[in-house]
């Protein structure tokens, strides 16, 4: 009973958390958003999310190594990916709010959503392992 609690504990927030990134990007997508300052920033919010990306990659492989007698580590590094994460979908949404008229030209902004989505698949791929890992953690 009470690993069912936990998972859905774990769960519901993965869960909120990924339709709280989805809405928002339809939101911006849909009513467009505010004035952005230069492109500069637009690349400074680059870098960060792919600093948080290597952070927290390199999280997903120590857990990999955490020795399951070890239950404070584990979930000290669920913790720590859980909040890389979070920090991780506020700099996404402000980096997927880029609006076409920001680009120069089509091409440039085509090439732009490829990139973000690339960036997307990315993040979703890490969140699919902090569930997993979350999961396989509370089912023990």
């Amino acid at each position: 009973m009470n690993s069912e609690r936990a998972q859905t504990f774990v769960l519901n927030p993965l869960f909120l958390f990924t339709m709280c990134l989805l809405l928002s990007t339809v939101w911006h997508a849909s009513y467009g958003s505010e004035e952005h300052s230069d492109h500069s920033s637009h690349s400074d919010v680059l870098l960060i999310l792919l600093q948080h990306k290597i952070k927290i990659q390199k999280l997903q492989t120590q857990f990999t190594a955490i020795h399951e007698s070890e239950k404070r580590n584990i979930q000290l590094n669920l913790k720590k990916q859980a909040s890389m994460l979070h920090k991780a979908s506020m700099l996404l949404e402000k980096y997927l709010a880029i609006p076409e008229t920001r680009y120069p030209n089509m091409d440039m902004y085509h090439q732009s959503l490829i990139s973000r989505g690339g960036l997307l698949k990315e993040f979703a791929g890490l969140l699919n392992v902090f569930q997993q890992q979350s999961s396989q953690h509370f089912m023990e």
